[in-house]
């Protein structure tokens, strides 16, 4: 089994590039957003129209959670090959 420093170097590692992937979807995540609600105000869009479309907008948040357990496990798949 790998020991706590190689651990943690191996989780420290693979957090900081899904943190980075984290800060690029949160950037994306705003422009969108605010892209969206631009368009809307322009195209004098309902309440309701505004309403679904930024329920549709808000998946694109669910890629900067994927990207964090993405690296969580590709740190535990490492361990894992590391301990054997």
């Amino acid at each position: 089994m790998a020991n706590d420093d190689e651990t943690r170097s191996i989780l420290a590692g693979h957090k900081r590039w899904a943190d980075g992937l984290c800060l690029i979807w949160i950037i994306i995540s705003i422009g969108v957003f605010v892209g969206g609600h631009f368009l809307m105000e322009e195209l004098a869009a309902d309440p309701l129209d505004r309403v679904q479309a930024h329920i549709l907008l808000s998946t694109i948040i669910l890629a900067s959670i994927v990207s964090q357990a993405a690296g969580l496990i590709v740190a535990r798949l490492e361990i894992i090959s590391r301990a054997r």
